[in-house]
């Protein structure tokens, strides 16, 4: 049966067509529910509401995409937001489950992980491995693995509630597909027919909950009878807490930096652009929202998107439109390699990959941070191990370990397939190296310190140099080969630590070091750099009273132009807006009169 053909029929009004889409779904989407929510009523009510929403929405759904997929996604937001609700989670806590089996019931809940999500969409709502993924965020294999692992630990433990002994009879003498069929059959046995309570549109317990993405992690739901002022309060103590734990791991990896050699360092180091940790409690961030996250290819711009909550958004140079691509909220974002851009899901931690010939967007099922594309279009990323690699077949690989416990490495960039790490506060720069195993079992990674005597932050790579600030408004660039030495000094000076490189050019935003202290945003090439010439004057972003005091803290230069993030670096009332600033970059050594285009303005 063709659901997204069914789905243009509910769009169109058809009752027949939300039927026939009902009958063939129903089983698959309340057996999700129950999963998540732990509650045979709240389920249906998610359940009922998710259909609510199909039927909202068909008129905006992409026949080219899954209409499964689709509509369990916004049943899994429903599900996930509703337990931060302190009404939802005190109903959820009282844990009806009557009717239900013992073998179902370790299914479903007492199975580690995900594994009783995992089991709800493979036998109840029969899904394939590879969907359950996408849904899940999981990698396929990974999943599959989880699911069989699943079977086998739900058949054991109801044979100990049972008292059953392995042999006679027992569960644990099932195979698989014997377990399976159990459990399918049991799911199917206690799904209600709920259509009459869809039509009806009377108020449901998620009637008011958002399904247009995860607002909330799972961490943050509400305490059973938990009123939304007790919640926030609550959150704002934990959240106290975790910073006086963050401070002190920083001092603690700060003091064994000195002491491990090729350490990765912590996240935080409190200076002059005050690092902290951004909302996820994954990588560093400065300040508040004081970084854009930007990425372009061909004519689309994508962003992160903070007058809607970080997410996802594209803006196409050609129509001049910005649409939502996803429920993720990006950082992190990789160059663009054969049409794929990485980046992390900072909502999740988890690393997505995003398709830019056809818009879609997936999760890998990994954690992980900060993603530089290789020569053979494998992903280095920053993992809580140390450094990874994403092969594309999907497997991953430990190249570095990292002694110290710390989180995230604090930047990443790669120069053919050498693969660079900056891990302040301490000093210099890492690199990891491929050889050929000499065992013949592959590459191997070898890991020496590329830099010394310079404490480094965000950098980036141009030719066979590294561009990079020191959070004090410096600006250097230096020989990979060179170990350090014959750094060369920018004669200006960076303002926020905003710079940015398209091609062999270097866009900043700062001073020149000609003697004038107005910030404006300049330009200079790597060999000018090199000479010691004065960059070149671009243009200074108009103030705009509205911007309440906020400052340039970011730039992102790209072909056509740049974008400029403005940002008062306050968490309590942040402003943001990106602006997008439209000239002709591949003309070098002029000043321009750009177009501005506001992309987004978070108050």
């Amino acid at each position: 049966m063709d659901l997204e053909y069914l789905m243009i029929g509910i769009a169109r009004g058809s009752a027949d067509d939300l039927k026939e889409y009902y009958k063939a779904t129903h089983e698959g989407i309340y057996s999700f529910a129950f999963s998540l929510l732990g509650d045979r009523y709240l389920a249906r009510d998610a359940a009922v509401e998710s259909y609510r929403r199909v039927i909202r929405n068909a008129c905006v759904f992409d026949s080219a995409m899954s209409a499964e997929l689709w509509h369990y996604g916004m049943l899994k937001n429903l599900c996930v937001n509703g337990l931060c609700d302190g009404a939802i989670a005190k109903a959820a806590a009282a844990e009806k489950k009557d009717n239900v089996s013992i073998l179902l019931r370790c299914a479903l809940f007492e199975t580690a992980e995900d594994r009783g999500k995992i089991v709800a969409l493979r036998a109840g709502a029969g899904l394939g491995a590879k969907e359950t993924a996408e849904i899940l965020w999981y990698n396929k294999l990974s999943c599959d693995s989880e699911y069989r692992r699943g079977l086998r630990e739900a058949a054991a433990k109801a044979d100990e509630v049972l008292g059953n002994k392995k042999g006679d009879g027992a569960f644990s003498d099932l195979s698989i597909p014997e377990t399976e069929k159990l459990l399918a059959d049991d799911l199917k046995r206690i799904v209600p027919d709920y259509f009459r309570l869809i039509e009806e549109e009377t108020v449901t317990a998620f009637s008011n909950i958002s399904s247009d993405s995860i607002l909330l992690g799972e961490e943050d739901r509400a305490l059973p009878g938990e009123t939304v002022k007790e919640r926030e309060a609550r959150l704002r103590e934990k959240n106290k807490e975790r910073k006086k734990r963050n401070v002190t791991v920083a001092v603690a990896v700060a003091a064994s930096v000195l002491l491990v050699a090729c350490a990765a360092a912590a996240i935080l180091f409190f200076t002059g652009r005050n690092k902290k940790p951004d909302e996820s409690g994954e990588g560093g961030e400065p300040q508040f929202r004081t970084t854009a996250s930007v990425c372009a290819t061909g004519n689309k711009i994508y962003f992160s998107n903070y007058a809607d909550g970080g997410r996802l958004y594209v803006y196409d140079a050609e129509t001049k439109l910005s649409a939502p691509l996803g429920d993720c909220v990006p950082r992190d974002f990789s160059d663009a390699k054969d049409g794929k851009i990485y980046f992390r899901d900072s909502a999740k931690g988890e690393l997505m990959v995003l398709d830019a010939l056809s818009g879609s967007v997936k999760g890998t099922g990994i954690k992980g941070a900060l993603p530089v594309v290789l020569g053979d279009s494998s992903v280095a990323f920053s993992s809580k191990a140390g450094v990874d690699i994403l092969f594309p077949d999907g497997r991953t690989e430990n190249i570095f370990t990292d002694n110290t416990d710390s989180v995230f490495r604090f930047d990443t960039d790669v120069i053919g397939d050498t693969i660079y790490f900056s891990a302040a506060p301490s000093d210099g720069l890492y690199r990891l190296s491929p050889y050929d195993d000499p065992d013949g079992e592959g590459v191997d990674y070898y890991v020496d310190k590329a830099m010394d005597g310079q404490v480094i932050y965000d950098f980036e790579t141009v030719m066979e140099y590294v561009v990079f600030e020191d959070g004090e408004g410096g600006l250097y660039m230096v020989n990979t080969d060179s170990t350090g030495k014959n750094v060369t000094k920018l004669s200006g000076r960076l303002a926020a630590g905003a710079f940015s490189i398209y091609s062999d050019r270097i866009y900043y935003y700062g001073t020149a070091g000609d003697g004038s202290t107005r910030n404006a945003v300049y330009c200079i090439s790597a060999d000018d750099l090199l000479a010691n010439k004065t960059p070149v004057f671009l243009f200074e972003p108009l103030p705009d009273p509205s911007r309440k005091k906020a400052a340039v803290s970011d730039i992102y230069a790209f072909e056509g132009g740049a974008a400029v993030y403005f940002s008062n670096g306050e968490k309590e009332r942040p402003y943001n807006e990106l602006v997008l600033y439209a000239f002709d970059n591949s003309v070098y050594g002029e000043e321009v009169s750009p177009k501005e285009t506001v992309l987004f303005v978070s108050k």
